[in-house]
Parts: structure tokens; sequence; C-alpha cells
């Protein structure tokens, strides 16, 4: 399962440059105690659902669109439907 976190740029930093503060440690395990699990092999849409999970969703089935929320995000069918990939995989 991957889980999907937001940290700060200091402890981004701090974990890129390997060096060690316990503030840092603890802040890291909040973020992935408080991040958005992703299930293996997840969709598009299953990524948008998990990271907006209030959120209500609209199908055009017409245009091919999906509306997330109150038509704030669009996404076309097929790409809503495809295999999620991390960034940086082509």
């Amino acid at each position: 399962m991957d889980v999907l976190i937001s940290i700060s740029d200091e402890i981004y930093r701090h974990a890129k440059d390997g060096s060690e503060d316990s503030n840092d440690e603890w802040n890291a395990m909040r973020a992935i105690a408080n991040g958005t699990p992703i299930p293996d092999n997840a969709t598009n849409g299953d990524v948008i659902k998990a990271m907006f999970p209030n959120t209500s969703l609209h199908i055009d089935e017409r245009s091919h669109t999906i509306w997330v929320g109150y038509e704030e995000m669009s996404f076309r069918i097929d790409w809503w439907n495809a295999p999620y990939q991390k960034g940086g995989k082509e």
C-alpha cells in the first residue's frame, strides 16, 4: 500500500540530507499517521477520491467527463479510470 502524505519542506530537506532530529522524526511519523492510504492497483479516480473524500462526483456520459465537487475540477473518464502512476514514471 502507498500512503499520500504532506510534510513540510524543512522535514523533507532534513530527510534528504540524512540529518537526524527527533522533532523531524516525530513530525514525519505524524504525517504518515495522518496520511491518505492509496489502494494497490488504484486508478487516477481512486486517488482523487482519496484526496477529496467528502466531495460529490457527477458523471456526464455525453461529454465523457467526471465533475468533482461543484464543477471545480473535471476529468476525462478514460483518464479517471486509467491506472495511477506515481510522479516521475513515464
